[in-house]
């Protein structure tokens, strides 16, 4: 994420740029380069976010939350993962299931799903 306000001619040319710098220096003093998440990056991260929440997890369950995060955010997904555990606790189960992290899905909406829900019933909404 660039934050500059400062923009002008780069020195003996006709480049308007930030702080008056070629881009290409900047890039590389200031720029972070970032690439999404791999699948496998994905399944690690919300594995070691279950184990730091002692959630014990089936396969399917974590499987089903790396799709979610394709769909949502991580964020989101590791949000599901301790509201799956509660699910769990109530049923008394041993293990998060893909079922407690399918229901969890279906009663706590992200934020695209709920823009969506908006929209369409903006009618019944005061505005």
């Amino acid at each position: 994420i660039h934050f500059f306000r400062e923009r002008g001619k780069v020195r003996g040319t006709d480049v308007i740029a930030n702080y008056c710098l070629p881009p290409d220096i900047v890039d590389r003093l200031i720029g972070i380069p970032t690439k999404p998440y791999t699948p496998d990056e994905i399944g690690r991260i919300l594995s070691l976010r279950a184990d730091e929440e002692n959630v014990r997890m089936e396969a399917s369950a974590l499987t089903l939350l790396k799709m979610l995060v394709a769909e949502t955010s991580m964020r989101y997904a590791m949000q599901i993962i301790a509201l799956a555990d509660c699910l769990r606790e109530r049923k008394k189960k041993p293990m998060v299931t893909k079922e407690d992290v399918g229901e969890a899905y279906k009663m706590f909406y992200d934020t695209k799903r709920s823009e969506q829900y908006l929209k369409q019933n903006s009618s019944k909404f005061l505005l």
